[in-house]
């Protein structure tokens, strides 16, 4: 099946121009200047985008679906959450893979996948290692191969997921050697914990005391 989009303002990385988009079989085929009249005749199904932009779709590389929290799930599961996000115009999402004390990294990921069966999105994952031990080598080649490249390391919450700097330092090692991607959440944990508890002991709880307990400087030292 083959669509044409005429008449509608194509924006791409290099330009934005007056244009059509023809898609053949749900991929990308070409696109036709606005000075060319003719209608591609491969085409089944022709759609106007007179006044509207065509775009393309957004990837969002940091989205909590159906995650488990110390006060339940998050509001959305992979599918209202992949609803909601296409209905905004994002494409491609990615979530997290974060073991539990019983679990490899590969068994969240396979654990993760099975959730997102329902996502009409496409989806992956950034796996979460929990600290640093003789088996992850493994672990992360064995994540790789199931296709996940991308590994998250949180230096804030350390009473939870969180990790220390030398353990950091160390996957970010062993990642790199096998050729994997790192992101991390750069916050200085321990002292964020004490200024937001200082904040609550003083009675400060409204929003806007929640950026002051997490000043710029415990993220430029973290980093």
């Amino acid at each position: 099946m083959a669509v044409f989009i005429k008449n509608g303002t194509l924006i791409t990385d290099e330009k934005i121009e007056k244009a059509g988009l023809l898609i053949s079989n749900g991929k990308i085929d070409r696109w036709v200047s606005a000075f060319d009249s003719d209608t591609p005749t491969d085409c089944t199904q022709i759609m106007d985008a007179q006044g509207m932009y065509i775009i393309p779709g957004g990837s969002d590389p940091h989205v909590h679906l159906q995650m488990e929290t110390q006060v339940g799930l998050t509001g959305d599961d992979f599918r209202s959450g992949s609803i909601a996000a296409m209905m905004g115009g994002t494409t491609t999402i990615m979530d997290f893979a974060s073991p539990t004390a019983k679990q490899t990294l590969p068994d969240a990921i396979h654990q993760r996948m099975h959730e997102a069966e329902n996502s009409v999105l496409d989806y992956s994952l950034h796996a979460r290692p929990s600290g640093f031990y003789p088996e992850l080598e493994k672990e992360i080649q064995d994540a790789m191969q199931i296709g996940i490249k991308s590994f998250k390391l949180n230096l804030a919450y350390l009473e939870t997921i969180g990790i220390n700097d030398t353990v950091a330092g160390q996957i970010i090692q062993l990642v790199g050697k096998n050729g994997g991607m790192v992101s991390v959440h750069a916050e200085q944990g321990n002292e964020i914990e004490r200024l937001r508890n200082n904040y609550f002991a003083d009675g400060f709880i409204e929003p806007r005391n929640h950026p002051l307990s997490r000043p710029p400087q415990m993220e430029a030292k973290s980093v």
